[in-house]
């Protein structure tokens, strides 16, 4: 299945259509203006509770996240995954699998936002006209994770260049994971 959202794809560009995103690795003061832009800021804390990735507080519409690394969970990843939820409308999930759609639509957003549409579908057909497309350098052209990065031409290569592809995580033992992104599992390479 084509794992692409075009209304999530929307969300995003409109996202960073105020903030003049021109292309590359979206800076870090072009994130907190995006951030800025739906009406919160942003607080590097040490003490959030091991359980959480972010914090809001809607009050005060601050986001507080740690400045570190959680793994493949970058700071930039967290807050705009974060944010994902406000722009998209999210409420109080019914029930699992409601969480669970929430979850995959707020990290699309994120990478939506880090690597955007426009851009990188431009870089991947002149890779696929060099006949040189490699994740790694999406991944280095956007600054973002391979996870990432490989959610993203799963995501963009489909739609825009009909190269049907799957994203397939599996961990150090080849078992495969669910990924955190694509809701579709499928045998093939790992990654």
């Amino acid at each position: 299945p084509d794992l692409y959202f075009a209304e999530i794809e929307k969300a995003a560009a409109d996202a960073l259509a105020p903030v003049g995103y021109s292309g590359g690795a979206l800076s870090q003061g072009m994130l907190l203006s995006v951030v800025s832009h739906h009406g919160f800021s942003v607080r590097y804390v040490q003490d959030l509770p091991r359980s959480a990735r972010s914090v809001t507080d809607l009050r005060h519409r601050r986001i507080y996240l740690r400045q570190e690394s959680l793994g493949m969970h970058t700071p930039r990843a967290v807050l705009l995954q974060t944010l994902g939820h406000f722009v998209l409308g999210h409420s109080t999930p019914a029930d699992f699998a409601d969480f669970l759609r929430q979850r995959i639509e707020a990290n699309y957003f994120a990478a939506a936002v880090l690597v955007p549409e426009q851009a990188a579908a431009q870089f991947l057909q002149s890779a696929k006209n060099a006949r040189d497309i490699a994740v790694e350098d999406m991944r280095d052209v956007f600054s973002v994770s391979y996870e990432m990065a490989a959610h993203r031409f799963t995501n963009l290569a489909t739609h825009h260049l009909g190269l049907p592809c799957h994203f397939v995580k599996n961990d150090h033992c080849r078992h495969i994971r669910w990924p955190s992104i694509a809701p579709v599992v499928s045998a093939g390479n790992t990654t």
